[in-house]
């Protein structure tokens, strides 16, 4: 669900130092999803060094994953789960299923993840850490209805994080 927010015409968003100028940070990965397709991966890693950290109640229930295309490498492996949701019951439990259809698949293969509150890029907020897989997804908070997401592999390392945003289902 996206807030009704109305931007200036145009196919691209402007930079976002100058959005923040006359715009509340928030609005613009708003800014960004509704208006582009593809991104490039240090433009998102700008976006999300702007917003705020997000705290676990805020991360209590159910989340569809989105995809932002930057050409990373797992992006075709994070496509073929879609759609993806993401289920936050408390700290110590978060769980994922893809759906096929109307049925649900959940995906035991990727193990279930915990809430924890680590640092990245120099803010402390919530992340999902992956049980059974070397995998963080950074979580920042946009508002009530949007979590922005970096998701990093360890394992791909040299490829940079992946990134997502999640929506309140």
């Amino acid at each position: 669900m996206l807030p009704n927010i109305t931007f200036k015409q145009g196919n691209t968003c402007p930079t976002i130092l100058t959005h923040i100028s006359h715009r509340p940070v928030e609005e613009y990965p708003l800014c960004l999803i509704t208006k582009q397709k593809s991104f490039h991966s240090s433009e998102l890693q700008n976006v999300s060094d702007h917003l705020e950290a997000v705290k676990s109640e805020a991360l209590l229930g159910k989340w569809e994953l989105h995809l932002l295309r930057t050409g990373h490498p797992s992006e075709s492996v994070a496509e073929r789960l879609l759609p993806l949701t993401k289920i936050v019951h408390s700290n110590t439990s978060v769980t994922k299923y893809s759906l096929d259809g109307e049925t649900k698949k959940f995906l035991p293969d990727w193990g279930e993840m915990f809430l924890l509150e680590i640092a990245y890029r120099g803010l402390c907020s919530m992340a999902m850490i992956y049980d059974d897989h070397p995998r963080i997804d950074y979580l920042r908070y946009v508002n009530k209805h949007i979590i922005a997401g970096a998701h990093w592999p360890r394992k791909e390392d040299e490829a940079g994080v992946l990134y997502f945003y999640l929506t309140k289902c």
